[in-house]
């Protein structure tokens, strides 16, 4: 009786109040009033309408991110350029000033090998990585402009592809042309350069064949495209990860006060800290840059 006539008095203004009652064992009913402001809330006791807001301020930074959004994105590709660029004069600096310069063949072995990591933090790491972003910097706005940015990418990517090339070829003269030879191949650091390359080589050729030219219909390109994005950005992964293994090498075996913290041995780790800003910059825009225009 005392439950009706509660209910009867409070519950009319359903804009306000509603009530739960629960029967505990041995004891009378209880009534729960709650305010009707509560329905508004989750299980876990948040507002809604702050989740809404939250959801939208998201997709606001979903929207913004987006290559689309040239302003943001062409501030973010600028500013990765910086240690980009700092790291290849920095390297261009360190083997010409530090290590002797550079040589060919088999009359100076020892300062051939000084082409190898110019070229490829010029190559692998450098134009590799803008390489990868073209399709960003440049959005296609029709058949005719995608059909250029593919020459492009393929362009950029097959200088790459050459001073990959001369900078392996360096590195096996400054081996094999020593007297006596020093071994090839037998640290993690070739495995992992090499590894690169090879991926490298066949990522090229594979997205020459089915992406430029026409090998394969639409419906294979489509299918085959997230494995080359995904390859291309792993190989540009190892590509950076094989050129800082090798500054350590070097540093360590050539540096002999590297343990000082000398002034070559500084210019060698700030290198590295530059390749590892510009991977993380062009990763960046590869992953969180929305290629899809919004409406």
């Amino acid at each position: 009786m005392l439950d009706s006539l509660l209910q009867e008095i409070i519950l009319p203004d359903r804009r306000r109040y509603y009530s739960s009652s629960a029967r505990v064992a041995g004891q009378r009913d209880h009534i729960n009033y709650h305010p009707v402001g509560l329905d508004e809330l989750d299980p876990g006791g948040e507002d809604i309408t702050t989740q809404e807001s939250m959801a939208d301020t998201y997709t606001r930074m979903d929207e913004n991110l987006s290559i689309h959004n040239t302003k943001i994105f062409r501030i973010f590709f600028l500013v990765t350029q910086v240690p980009g660029v700092i790291a290849m004069i920095m390297m261009l600096n360190w083997t010409y000033s530090y290590r002797g310069g550079f040589a060919w063949g088999a009359e100076d072995p020892g300062h051939a090998f000084n082409w190898h990591p110019l070229l490829m933090v010029i190559g692998m790491v450098f134009l590799y990585g803008n390489g990868a972003l073209v399709y960003r910097v440049l959005p296609p706005v029709d058949q005719s402009m995608k059909t250029k940015l593919k020459i492009t990418h393929a362009i950029v990517m097959g200088i790459v592809f050459i001073l990959m090339v001369v900078a392996l070829q360096a590195a096996f003269d400054s081996h094999n042309l020593k007297n006596p030879p020093i071994p090839n191949m037998y640290t993690l650091h070739s495995w992992i350069g090499l590894t690169a390359a090879l991926l490298f080589g066949v990522q090229w050729f594979s997205g020459l064949a089915v992406f430029l030219f026409p090998v394969a219909g639409a419906q294979m390109r489509a299918n085959l495209l997230p494995f080359h994005t995904f390859y291309g950005a792993a190989i540009f992964v190892l590509a950076c990860t094989a050129s800082l293994m090798g500054l350590l090498e070097k540093a360590i075996w050539a540096i002999k006060d590297y343990n000082t913290k000398s002034g070559e041995g500084l210019v060698v780790n700030v290198m590295g800290l530059m390749i590892v800003l510009f991977a993380m910059g062009v990763l960046f825009m590869l992953s969180k840059f929305e290629k899809k225009k919004h409406p």
